[in-house]
Formats: structure tokens, sequence, C-alpha cells
């Protein structure tokens, strides 16, 4: 009994394809993860019966549909708002801003006067029910 040894060789696994699909990955979740905005406002929540209308202890602004804003009940445009909200914060550091909408008023418009608000005012934010 004759034992042949096979000539045929197995073929190697080339491991170069794979590495250069591991590394434009690696190239893509590095420039990806980069544009990646991490900012964001913390808010606060309260209670109904603790906001005062007529304080000047507070900032209660109305966000209405059709960018209708009222500060303290007093109907203005929202950069007649931010700055006397910006001249509140100045001169007492800790003056809670409360942010209240009415019901179904789009996300985009609380996010446009939240972001506004939290330029100057990022820890003062407190986001209340409508009261209906």
């Amino acid at each position: 009994m004759e034992i042949t040894e096979s000539n045929v060789k197995r073929p190697l696994i080339s491991l170069t394809s794979l590495i250069d699909v591991v590394f434009i990955l690696l190239v893509f979740f590095m420039l990806a993860s980069s544009f990646v905005n991490w900012n964001y406002i913390e808010l606060g929540t309260i209670e109904q019966g603790s906001i005062s209308t007529t304080s000047t202890e507070q900032s209660l602004i109305k966000v209405g549909f059709d960018k209708q804003y009222q500060l303290n009940n007093v109907t203005m445009p929202l950069t007649s708002i931010v700055s006397a909200v910006k001249d509140q914060v100045h001169k007492q550091s800790d003056h809670p801003i409360i942010v209240q909408p009415v019901d179904d008023l789009p996300l985009q418009q609380l996010v446009i006067v939240l972001d506004t608000l939290g330029e100057f005012a990022s820890s003062n934010i407190s986001l209340a029910k409508n009261e209906n």
C-alpha cells in the first residue's frame, strides 16, 4: 500500500481586504462622531400652583402659536423677552425662568425659545404645564 502525499495546497485566507474594511469603518465612525454636538439644556419642572404671574422674582414666558410670546402676561416679541430676561439674570444669577407652552405647540418652536434662553441662563430654566 502506497501512501501518496497530495500536492494540493490549501488556499490561505487573505486578511488584507478584511483589514481594509475595518480601517475604513474606523475612519468613518471617527469622522461621524466628531460632528455630533452634545449640547443640552437642563430643564426643571415646576408645579402649577407655584407659578406667580405678577411676581418680579421670576420670569414667566408663555409660548403660543404663530410666534406669540408673553413675558409675565405682557405680549412682546421674543427678542424683547430675551433682553429683559437677560437683564434679570445679570442682576440675579439664580433668577428663575419658567417657560410655559400652550397645548399642542410644535416642539421646534419650544426648542427655539429654550435654546435662545439657554445661551445665558442654562441652569435656571423650568418647564411648566399649561394651565388648561
